[in-house]
């Protein structure tokens, strides 16, 4: 899961956007950064934590949450989005804990 937590100026991109804020159940992974970019030259980075997340009234313990620290002048200009859930299988994730 991806998610804008640019506090300063608002996200790059512009919008009015709600921002991850990490709160009693969320957990920093010390030592683990995300970062990715795309063909049309946006990219994003931050850092990671492990959260409680509810989607639709399902709650999921121990999800982790990329939480965007940086990212380019022209990323998250879709004011409809938040961010962004991945699903996947541990063996295909980039990332692990």
């Amino acid at each position: 899961m991806l998610t804008p937590a640019l506090r300063q100026g608002g996200f790059p991109g512009g919008g009015n956007h709600t921002f991850y804020t990490p709160g009693t159940s969320a957990q920093l992974q010390t030592g683990q950064t995300w970062k990715i970019s795309y063909h049309d030259g946006t990219y994003a980075s931050g850092i990671v934590y492990s959260d409680l997340v509810t989607i639709g009234g399902t709650t999921v313990t121990g999800q982790i949450v990329e939480a965007a620290n940086n990212a380019s002048s022209n990323y998250g200009g879709d004011e409809e989005d938040d961010g962004l859930v991945g699903l996947g299988f541990n063996n295909i994730n980039q990332g692990s804990l």
